[in-house]
C-alpha cells in the first residue's frame, strides 16, 4: 500500500505506518513479563495476548489491501481484551471453573455491562462504544456495511473508504495498548504500568490532556 494524490488514503498510509510502530512496541513492552501462573491470571493473558495478535493481524491485512478481513477483525480484537478485563477484574470463582468446562460463556455486551457494574472505567463503556458495536457487529457477520462497499461502478469490488479503515486501524491500537496494560496488570507491575502511560501519548502521537 502507497501513498498517492488521494488525502484520504495518504491519512490511512500514515496511520498505518503509526499502527506498525505501535504494534512493534507493544511486543517489545510484553516481553520479560510474568506473572502467577493461576487458572484467572492464565486465562487472562491468553485473552489480552489474542488481542495483541489481532491487532497485528488487522495491520497485515491492511498492508495486503484485504480492508473488509481487516475490519471483520475488530471486533474479535475488541472482544478478546474484553474477556481479559472481565476474567481479570469480575468473573466468580465458579464461572471461571464452568468456562474451564465449556458450561459457561458471555457475550460483548454481557462482560460490557459487568464491568461497568465495577466502575472498571471512568463512564459507562457499554454506553459509550454502544454505536461503535453495532458497526463491529456488522464488519464481522458479513453484513449491509460490507455489501454497500463491494459494489462500485458497476461492479462488485472492493471499495472500503480509507478513512473507515484507518479508524479501524486507531480501534484496534487502543484495544492492543489495553491488552498490553492488562498483562501488566496481571503482572501486578505498577512502575511498568506508569512508565507505559507515560509514554503513550508520543507512541499515539496524541495530544496530551491539558
Amino acid at each position: 500500500m502507497t501513498s498517492n494524490s488521494n488525502p484520504p488514503v495518504n491519512a490511512l498510509v500514515e496511520q498505518l505506518s503509526r499502527s506498525k510502530r505501535i504494534d512493534a512496541w507493544l511486543y517489545d513492552s510484553s516481553n520479560g513479563t510474568t506473572a502467577a501462573r493461576t487458572p484467572r491470571i492464565i486465562m487472562s493473558a491468553s485473552s489480552y495476548q489474542l488481542a495483541m495478535d489481532h491487532h497485528r493481524a488487522i495491520i497485515r491485512l491492511v498492508e495486503q489491501d484485504m480492508w473488509g478481513s481487516a475490519l471483520a477483525l475488530l471486533r474479535p480484537c475488541v472482544e478478546a481484551y474484553t474477556w481479559g478485563a472481565w476474567l481479570h477484574h469480575y468473573a466468580k470463582d465458579k464461572q471461571l471453573d464452568l468456562i474451564l468446562t465449556h458450561r459457561f460463556t458471555r457475550n460483548l455486551d454481557g462482560m460490557l455491562r459487568d464491568l461497568d457494574k465495577i466502575k472498571f472505567f471512568d463512564s459507562s463503556i457499554a454506553k459509550d462504544t454502544e454505536g461503535m458495536r453495532r458497526n463491529l457487529h456488522g464488519f464481522t457477520h458479513g453484513g449491509i456495511l460490507h455489501m454497500q462497499w463491494r459494489f462500485k461502478d458497476g461492479e462488485v469490488r472492493p471499495g472500503y473508504p480509507p478513512e473507515v479503515v484507518a479508524d479501524g486501524l486507531r480501534i484496534a491500537d487502543v484495544h492492543g495498548y489495553l491488552a498490553l496494560q492488562g498483562v501488566v496488570a496481571l503482572a501486578e507491575d505498577q512502575e511498568k504500568a506508569a512508565a507505559l502511560h507515560a509514554k503513550v501519548y508520543d507512541i499515539f502521537e496524541w495530544r496530551p490532556p491539558t
